[in-house]
């Protein structure tokens, strides 16, 4: 039986007259074409897409020794929530999902040694990006005091403020660099040690 030769593809016609794109991953300040051309805001604070919230460092017994909030939130209320989420995080099993489900957000958090480190963050975020970026926030808190210990958090609040703020800004991930995260903490304490 002889072979057919080869059908040319169809042209379509329509999708040629569009002009080709390419197409980067935004920023937050970056605007992104729409297919129509009009541009639109990849993220406002008015409709966050997926975020963190905030960051909670707990001790065994359930006391907060340490909290970051990216986003706004009523003053009033933080201690009911913080009190909320971390007799959660305490109540979960050892062996069980480090995920847990809250009201408003989904809770991811990790031991390190005897402090418990918690984040609030949107449901659709990605829950293992956010669960690594815990291990990468106390390495690099390793890297700065030496070993990181519960009485660091007690006594130098101001430099994991800082060291975070390097790392996440608006609840999102913008540094995963220990090196540039700590580079700026580690040039004001030059400065201060000559001064």
């Amino acid at each position: 039986m002889p072979r057919q030769p080869l059908q040319p593809l169809a042209f379509n016609s329509r999708r040629a007259r569009r002009p080709l794109t390419l197409r980067k991953t935004p920023h937050r300040s970056t605007p992104r074409a729409s297919p129509r051309g009009k541009f639109t805001p990849c993220h406002t604070h008015e409709n966050p897409s997926n975020m963190m919230h905030f960051l909670l460092i707990a001790s065994k017994d359930g006391n907060v020794q340490f909290s970051h909030y990216f986003t706004h939130s009523d003053q009033r209320g933080r201690t009911a929530t913080e009190k909320r989420v971390v007799s959660k995080c305490l109540s979960a099993e050892k062996d069980s999902c480090h995920f847990v489900p809250d009201a408003d957000f989904t809770l991811i958090f990790r031991w390190f040694g005897p402090c418990l480190f918690i984040v609030a963050a949107d449901e659709a975020e990605n829950e293992l990006m956010v669960y690594e970026f815990l291990s990468l926030y106390v390495n690099a808190l390793h890297r700065y005091f030496g070993k990181f210990s519960e009485r660091h958090v007690l006594f130098n609040v101001d430099r994991l403020h800082m060291v975070l703020e390097e790392m996440v800004v608006d609840g999102e991930l913008v540094e995963s660099s220990i090196g540039n995260a700590l580079s700026i903490v580690q040039m004001l304490d030059t400065v201060a040690s000559k001064s």
